[in-house]
């Protein structure tokens, strides 16, 4: 809504580039049986399987615009900040194959009341090979049933508005639209 930034940001050589969609969801609205459920099928990232998990995460984000593959070493360095662990990740597994993830993060807003907590769907990706199969929605469920277990009442996503399918399980789950992010690019010589 920042219609002064949108006249100015061309004016200095920047061009809109992408959208990005920010959902919100008040998790009392899933099924706590559903909760459940995904809370059994999947389990938290163990200790040694970075490199799994920067596999499967390069592998689902390849084709998206804007991403840039990760190493296991970045991967164990995002887990180790202050506010991150490998309990935070959610997994579904075949055969010892992570093929989805979702990547949970608590933020404390305010004073560190459990009220003014906040859960964020960081990332969540499934192996390219295994779209379509129930795994997004699995390891989302997944990932709301961890944050439910910490307290947290509100979880907020972005969503690139071009990754329809994405957005879909979204919405579908109860997400609701509050707002968006452009973004502008400038090339430098």
């Amino acid at each position: 809504n920042n219609s002064i930034a949108r006249n100015e940001l061309p004016k200095l050589g920047f061009k809109y580039i992408r959208r990005y969609l920010e959902l919100f969801l008040d998790i009392d609205k899933i099924p706590d049986k559903d909760l459940e459920k995904a809370g059994k099928e999947c389990r938290q990232l163990r200790p040694g399987e970075e490199e799994k998990l920067t596999d499967i995460q390069n592998r689902a984000f390849a084709d998206h615009w804007g991403y840039q593959p990760n190493t296991p070493e970045t991967i164990r360095y995002d887990i180790s900040l202050s506010h991150r662990s490998q309990q935070d990740i959610a997994v579904t597994c075949e055969e010892n194959t992570i093929r989805g993830y979702c990547w949970t993060e608590i933020i404390d807003t305010g004073t560190g009341s459990d009220e003014e907590k906040h859960g964020i769907i960081y990332m969540i990706g499934t192996d390219p090979e295994y779209r379509g199969k129930g795994l997004g929605k699995k390891v989302l469920l997944a990932g709301l049933s961890y944050l439910k277990s910490k307290g947290i009442k509100t979880v907020s996503l972005s969503v690139d508005s071009e990754n329809r399918v994405a957005y879909e399980l979204y919405r579908s789950m109860g997400f609701e639209e509050r707002g968006s992010t452009l973004w502008y690019e400038k090339k430098l010589s």
